[in-house]
C-alpha cells in the first residue's frame, strides 16, 4: 500500500474482504457501504476497526481504478447475530487513528524482532501462530497475562 509507505518485504496485506458491500442510489450517484457480519451479539471496537479498514481499502481500490462514478459511504455497518438489520456507525471517528497506525506505527512495529514487540496473552491468541512463543515467554517471565480474562 504505497499511500502508507509500507515495505512489502516487511508488511504483507493478505486478501481480505467485507461480508457485504451494499450499493445505494443517491442524488449524487451510487454509493457503496461496507457491512460486516459478526456472530457475537454485542458490537465491539474491533468490529468497527475491521469495517473501517475495509472501507479504507475499498476507497483506495476505487481510486486506483480511477472510477469516478462510485464512492464509498462514511457510515459502515456491523450486522450482529440475531439482529434484523446492521447497526451503522460513522467510520470518520476511527479513520484518523487507523490511518496513523498504518502510516507511522505498523512498519516500525513489524521491523522489530518478535521478542521486542509489546504483547499480552489473551484467550483469542490461541489461534495465532505465535501463541506457543508468547505462552512460553509468559510462563518464563511470570507475566501478568497469566491472570485469566485480564484485558490488555
Amino acid at each position: 500500500m504505497p499511500r502508507y509507505r509500507l515495505d512489502s518485504n516487511v508488511v504483507q496485506m493478505t486478501d481480505c474482504r467485507p461480508d457485504l458491500i451494499v450499493c445505494e442510489a443517491t442524488e449524487s450517484g451510487p454509493v457503496l457501504r461496507v457491512i460486516d457480519i459478526k456472530a457475537s451479539q454485542g458490537l465491539k471496537l474491533s468490529h468497527r476497526i475491521q469495517a473501517t479498514l475495509y472501507t479504507l481499502i475499498l476507497g483506495h481500490v476505487l481510486e486506483d481504478w480511477g472510477d469516478q462514478r462510485l464512492r464509498v459511504d462514511d457510515p459502515a455497518g456491523i450486522w450482529l447475530a440475531q439482529a434484523d438489520e446492521p447497526e451503522l456507525f460513522d467510520t470518520r471517528s476511527i479513520r484518523p487513528p487507523l490511518e496513523n497506525f498504518l502510516e507511522h506505527e505498523v512498519q516500525p512495529l513489524l521491523e522489530r524482532p518478535a521478542d521486542q514487540a509489546p504483547w499480552h496473552l489473551y484467550f483469542r491468541c490461541e489461534s495465532c501462530p505465535y501463541f506457543d512463543h508468547c505462552r512460553a515467554e509468559m510462563t518464563r517471565t511470570d507475566n501478568v497475562s497469566r491472570l485469566p480474562y485480564l484485558s490488555n
